[in-house]
Order: structure tokens, then sequence, then C-alpha cells
């Protein structure tokens, strides 16, 4: 497997940036993307590897979608990649805040 493929300035995918309030009065920013499968090098047949990875300095914050912890701070290149979340793409796939939604 990959272990990754980072963004990069010349994709030709898009992105956008939320601020949601959260149930307790908190406000999280959530970043989204999509990105070509032809960048990624895959196709619709193909699967991919997928973790989040969070960090944040203040208030100190850092987490990631596969339960790989260690301390005190670690990066997202620690992360097993081992441990990624495996997902078979195809035609109706859409990555998503619920990881895999089937339209």
């Amino acid at each position: 497997m990959n272990a990754e493929s980072p963004l990069k300035k010349n994709s030709r995918g898009s992105g956008r940036i939320d601020y949601v309030t959260t149930k307790e009065g908190s406000t999280v920013r959530i970043d989204s993307f999509k990105i070509p499968l032809v960048e990624l090098k895959r196709n619709h047949v193909d699967s991919i590897y997928l973790c989040y990875f969070a960090y944040s300095p203040k208030p100190y914050l850092v987490l990631n979608s596969v339960g790989f912890a260690t301390e005190p701070i670690y990066s997202e290149r620690q992360v097993p990649t081992a441990m990624y979340h495996k997902f078979k793409l195809n035609r109706k796939a859409v990555i998503s805040d619920n990881w895999l939604v089937r339209k």
C-alpha cells in the first residue's frame, strides 16, 4: 500500500472549510476535500486506504480515525498504515463525514 498521497497545490480537486457550532457551544473547523481519482492514480474499481489526522496546538489536541495513540505529541507520519481504513471504490461511492456513504 502507498504510504501517503499529500495534497498538492496544482490539484484539480476542490475543497471547503466550514465552521460548525457543537451542542456544547464550541466552534469546530471542518475541512472537506474532493480529489480526482486520477491524481491518486486510482480508478473506480480500486481500493484506497484512509486515515483522518488532526492536530491543534491550542487547545492541545491530537487525534486520528484509527485509534492510534502515543505520547506526548506525534505526527501523521507515525500512524501505522496497516491501521488505515480500507475502502473499495465504485462509481457511486462518496467518502463523507460518515466515512462512506453509498448514493
